[in-house]
Formats: C-alpha cells, structure tokens, sequence
C-alpha cells in the first residue's frame, strides 16, 4: 500500500489549525487582596463576560493571596448563535467567593486571545446603608414614641 505523505502532512497541519483555534484563551494571574489584605488560601475566583460565568475558577494558593493562572476560553467563531468564551476586546469581571458570599473585585480584564496578563485584585465589600423614617423601626412596623 503507498502512502501519500504529502497529504499525511496536509491532514496533520489542518488538526492543528483546527485545535490552535479552539483553544484560544485569555488567561489571567495575580494577587487578590480582601479589605487591604491578602486573601485566605482557598478563596476562588471566578470570571463572568456580559455577566455570564465561564466555568474556569482559579483559587488561591499562597499566604501572599496569588492566585493560579485564571483561564478564560475563546467564543468558537463557527458557531455564531452560540457565544462558548469571550471574543477580542470583551471586558472580563471577576467575583470573589468566600465563606459563602460573592464579592466582585474592584478591576476588570480584557480579553485578548493566547494572552497571560497579570492583574492584581482588590475586593472591597460595601455595607449597604438602610435610612429609616422616624418611627419606623428595622422591621418596619410603626413604632410611637413614649
């Protein structure tokens, strides 16, 4: 049986077209850090474009708050009804999960395909202030005065 290497080779460059393209990512590291400090080991890190999540979480990992490579994949251009990772320019959120709650850090990223940038992120949790009417009390309920 004769083997056409050329065209071996031909099939061989067109996989690697084919998988290079599908896994295009935008990929960001660095230090998070909560209310001033370095976030606890653990604490996870999520990315959202158009506030949706794209299911790569990176957590951290040293006392330092550095957290792993957060790997955000790439929208597969052939299908254009479906949007699978983000696309060139997309502002890229990140939310902080910790002890139950989700903060979302104070910078954003853009995405940029095969890019590793490093962006270090502060999260710092807002209290919401309630004003009250006079005589009324936290639960609402009208209170007379004595």
């Amino acid at each position: 049986m004769k083997i056409n290497k050329f065209g071996i080779i031909l099939l061989l460059m067109a996989i690697v077209i084919i998988v290079a393209a599908l896994s295009s990512s935008s990929d960001f590291s660095g230090k998070l850090t909560i209310n001033g400090n370095p976030a606890p080991i653990g604490t996870v890190i999520s990315a959202w474009i158009n506030n949706v999540h794209y299911p790569t979480d990176s957590t951290v990992y040293a006392d330092d708050g550095s957290y792993k490579i957060l790997s955000v994949n790439g929208d597969d251009p052939d299908t254009e009804e479906i949007i699978e990772g983000g696309r060139n320019g997309d502002t890229v959120a990140f939310k902080v999960s910790l002890d139950g709650k989700r903060y979302i850090a104070d910078q954003t990223g853009i995405w940029n395909p095969d890019t590793n940038q490093k962006i270090d992120l502060t999260v710092t949790p807002k209290l919401k202030t309630i004003n009250l009417k006079n005589g009324w009390n936290l639960i609402s309920l009208s209170v007379d005065p004595i």
